[in-house]
Parts: C-alpha cells; sequence; structure tokens
C-alpha cells in the first residue's frame, strides 16, 4: 500500500516496532516477534530481566479518539487463540528449553492510544 494509505499489517509492524523499542528501553531481552500458528500470532516474546519472567506481549494501538480501548479490543476470541498459541510456543523444543531456566510466565499488554503508551503487567 501507499505511505498515504498504510495496510494494518504496515500499522501493526509499526507499533510493534514501537512496542519493542520501549520494552528494551525498560530492561526486556527480545526473543521472538510475530510468532505465527494456524490459530493464532504472538506479537513479542520477550524476557522480563528484573523477574526471569517469560513474557508473551499483545500489541494493541487505537488512535485517542476511539470508542473503544486497546485493553477493550482483545475479544474472549482473540484471548483464546493467543492462550492456544502460547501453549503451543511452551510445547515447543525452544519454548521447553526456555521454560526450564525462567521463574514465571506472564501475558502483557503494551497498548499506544493516540500518543499515550501504557504497558499492563500480567494482562490476562
Amino acid at each position: 500500500m501507499t505511505e498515504n494509505n498504510p495496510s494494518k499489517r504496515e500499522i501493526g509492524n509499526e507499533f510493534e516496532e514501537k512496542a519493542v523499542k520501549f520494552l528494551e528501553a525498560h530492561g526486556y531481552e527480545i526473543l521472538d516477534r510475530n510468532v505465527n500458528y494456524r490459530w493464532g500470532e504472538i506479537d513479542i516474546v520477550t524476557i522480563d530481566s528484573k523477574t526471569k519472567d517469560l513474557v508473551f506481549v499483545e500489541v494493541r494501538s487505537r488512535s485517542a479518539d476511539a470508542m473503544t480501548s486497546p485493553a477493550e479490543s482483545i475479544t474472549y476470541s482473540k484471548q483464546l487463540r493467543l492462550k492456544r498459541a502460547i501453549e503451543t510456543y511452551l510445547a515447543s523444543p525452544k519454548g521447553i528449553q526456555l521454560g526450564l531456566k525462567l521463574d514465571g510466565i506472564r501475558i502483557d499488554l503494551v497498548a499506544f492510544e493516540g500518543e499515550q503508551v501504557a504497558h499492563w503487567k500480567s494482562f490476562l
């Protein structure tokens, strides 16, 4: 698509890149991005250097005047797809290896609303 009319995927990639920079600035080690399975996608997989948790991050954005917040945009169906993708990731050889070395697992949300960014730990 053109610069004036970016695709949904291009917009998503832009906000995921902003989320990665935000997380790295706060001491997170990025392990994976855009992990796709038939039944769902994980936006970012990272390690929280403070807690040693394996963190699965959902990235959402909304304009400042949107009718719903980024958090409200995560439907029950999306939650189920995300959890199934996480289960698949954890059962993979890489997930098993990571899980043995870390203290816990959590799902966070990095939300962009207009120019504001919020990081909600243990969102789901």
